[in-house]
């Protein structure tokens, strides 16, 4: 299910992929991939494997981990090819 149906939809600046915007309960806003994934819990760590656990319905996933240019949104660290905060940009 995309989120369309029922949040706004946005787009992300750096890779242009559908977004709907989250707000923590401290206020913090996170984007979310607009469409919503399968997520899975842990339940028992082996050496070669863990056992899961599939939760029951889809939930939304950051798009901080799916973006093709993550570099972008690291908090206090310049993206690839930005100039330092003294060098002027060329």
């Amino acid at each position: 299910m995309v989120a369309r149906e029922l949040l706004p939809l946005a787009a992300c600046s750096e890779c242009r992929a559908p977004i709907v915007w989250g707000q923590a309960a401290d206020g913090t806003k996170v984007p979310l991939n607009a469409r919503r994934a399968a997520t899975y819990r842990i339940l028992t760590k082996h050496a070669s494997h863990v056992e899961i656990e599939k939760d029951e319905e889809p939930a939304f996933i950051s798009h901080f981990l799916t973006c093709s240019k993550p570099e972008r949104f690291s908090r206090g660290r310049r993206a690839v090819g930005d100039p330092a905060p003294d060098q002027p940009a060329s």
